[in-house]
């Protein structure tokens, strides 16, 4: 109960590991002891239910000569209507800022016909998801689909070669262990995301289009990142999260191969 942070714990933050001079006593601890800080963590979604009735997914991952995410582009985000039109404003000047033409769809509907349009580089559902197991469902703009019923057409256009987008769920427990709220993730991966990001908290609808922007920016900030790998890029922005104070972005995490490059 009397624990208090590192006196020294930002420099190891921004250092990326503790100083030669750091002392560890029994009152204090330093935020380099958690693995979302310290290392880079590949996770995969993988499902046994999906494979038992007969769903086939095939997985994007880096092969020599296609080994590359393109970031900014073009995107697609929608939101939940928990999400006020007002509260995405952070999220669209980060787009802007990164040269990410952003379009918004008010539903899966219209989610559907903008991905078809031209390949997009980053998908962002700012989405409420509810049920378990197959009947899961996601909700943008009122409208709330079974995630079983999402399609490759909802991820990717019918332009041959492409990695596939990286794709945020950001919201109410997207990544989480309970197969509520796993399901989301699974079903994007294997219907041809490159990378899936999602949330293993519950970020409220107000606060989620907040997270999303410090996403974009994690993903295109290139001054203290001395490499672009997926995988250092979720560490190094959660570390900026925190120097920052902010403790949200703590709540991403990625599945994917980790080893994924990231172009602006």
């Amino acid at each position: 109960d009397d624990a208090e942070p590192c006196a020294k714990w930002r420099e190891a933050v921004q250092a990326g590991r503790c100083p030669n001079t750091c002392v560890q006593d029994a009152t204090s601890f330093c935020p380099m002891g958690f693995w979302g800080l310290s290392k880079v963590i590949e996770r995969h979604a993988l499902q046994a239910e999906l494979a038992n009735a007969g769903e086939v997914g095939v997985k994007s991952e880096p092969v020599p000569g296609r080994d590359t995410l393109k970031i900014s582009g073009a995107a697609v985000y929608g939101c939940s209507d928990r999400v006020k039109d007002a509260q995405l404003d952070p999220l669209r000047q980060r787009l802007a800022a990164a040269g990410i033409a952003g379009d918004k769809a008010d539903d899966w509907g219209a989610w559907l016909q903008l991905v078809s349009q031209r390949d997009r580089s980053v998908l962002i559902a700012l989405a409420h998801s509810d049920g378990s197991g197959f009947r899961a469902t996601v909700e943008i703009g009122g409208q709330a689909i079974k995630t079983a019923t999402i399609t490759p057409g909802h991820i990717r256009s019918a332009t041959p070669g492409s990695s596939g987008p990286l794709v945020a769920l950001l919201g109410c427990d997207m990544a989480g262990t309970s197969d509520a709220y796993a399901n989301p993730v699974v079903v994007f991966s294997t219907r041809g995301a490159a990378v899936v990001i999602g949330t293993i908290a519950t970020v409220l609808a107000e606060d989620s289009a907040d997270v999303a922007a410090r996403l974009i920016h994690g993903l295109t900030f290139t001054d203290a990142m001395p490499t672009r790998r997926l995988g250092e890029v979720m560490r190094e922005l959660k570390r900026q999260a925190l120097l920052d104070g902010e403790l949200m972005p703590l709540c991403l995490v990625s599945f994917g191969d980790a080893r994924w490059l990231l172009s602006n």
